[in-house]
């Protein structure tokens, strides 16, 4: 059984064109032939990411009245809580068994977008733990920061010229990512026989092999 390639994105950060490209290469070579990978040295603490699923532990085991108080339904943008049985994300396959608490970029009430009413420019909803808000806040604007690097990869593949992966990105971060990547574990300096198997990470746009044009990076 094939396994899933894990791929070093710091290099997406390398002063080398070459460097950078090579890493753009295994990206594309993993989104067309495979669909997924595993992104490692990605910069995200594991601490970080435990404080993640320790909080996600938490807010799960509120009293359910409280979690109600923040549903999903609530919001018009996609934010708070996700009941078990709530969605049906496969028709077929029957309701969702699962809990999801959904965050997004954190507008302020008065933000102009919010208050225009813009598509997934609404408020967050805060479960009442402290720290909370800011441990998951950290955690979203790394998977978000990895999220970005990941793209420009992408970028280089598609653009196919050097430039790309130096380009500045300007454009407003996404307003909601409630389905964040998932990085692979930070990788340590002593030698594994295999990866940690933790789920998985980024996913490509799945562009057809055809699609592509060839990278002379």
């Amino acid at each position: 059984m094939q396994s899933l390639p894990l791929i070093s994105v710091a290099g997406l950060n390398s002063e080398d064109p070459a460097v950078r490209a090579e890493t753009a290469r295994q990206l594309g070579v993993a989104c067309r032939e495979i669909g997924f990978f595993y992104a490692v040295d990605h910069g995200i603490p594991a601490e970080v990411m435990a404080g993640a699923f320790a909080n996600a532990k938490r807010v799960f085991e509120l009293p359910l009245e409280t979690k109600q108080d923040m549903s999903i339904k609530k919001s018009p943008h996609n934010r708070g809580y996700v009941a078990m049985a709530d969605e049906k994300l496969n028709p077929e396959a029957g309701a969702d068994m699962k809990e999801a608490f959904n965050i997004g970029t954190d507008f302020p009430a008065d933000h102009p977008d919010v208050l225009a009413g813009k598509p997934f420019r609404g408020v967050n909803f805060w479960p009442p733990i402290d720290g909370w808000r800011e441990a998951m806040l950290g955690y979203f604007d790394g998977c978000l920061n990895l999220g970005r690097l990941v793209t420009r990869g992408l970028r280089l593949i598609w653009v196919c010229r050097k430039t790309s992966s130096s380009a500045t990105w300007t454009a407003p971060s996404p307003p909601c990512a409630c389905c964040a990547i998932r990085p692979a574990p930070v990788r340590s300096t002593a030698k594994t026989a295999a990866p940690a198997p933790t789920p998985t990470t980024a996913t490509s746009p799945c562009w057809p092999p055809t699609r592509l044009p060839a990278c002379r990076c």
